[in-house]
């Protein structure tokens, strides 16, 4: 009976310990986990901020205007009312305008969505 005893004794302490193994092996894994994690959603926005940073560079602040008869390219920042903006294909308006004459238009009126609202 003593021997009985023993062996689930010893039965007893290794599923302890083998039970602490597991329960450290499993916490370890999970951290492993959570850096891969993290390490990722940084790599991603990171790529993201790139990304958004060669749009923005793409992106053309220059506007064709007719001032005082004549057709010129001017920076968007110098705009002013009177000006007549002459809308290009993919182009930023610069700012509030008042449509004159258009042909096969198209204006985006929701930011960052990809609805479109085609007027001519």
């Amino acid at each position: 009976m003593q021997q009985v005893h023993a062996q689930l004794i010893c039965i007893a302490r290794f599923s302890i310990l083998s039970a602490e193994f597991v329960l450290r092996s499993v916490c370890v894994v999970l951290q492993v986990l959570l850096v891969i994690a993290i390490v990722l959603r940084w790599t991603e926005d990171m790529r993201n901020v790139r990304h958004s940073q060669t749009l923005e560079s793409s992106i053309s602040s220059a506007s064709q205007v007719l001032r005082d008869g004549t057709e010129k390219q001017v920076s968007t920042e110098n705009v002013v009312v009177g000006d007549i903006v002459r809308l290009l294909p993919g182009r930023l308006v610069p700012g509030d305008v008042r449509i004159i004459q258009a042909c096969s238009l198209s204006i985006g009126y929701a930011p960052n969505s990809a609805h479109t609202l085609h007027l001519c």
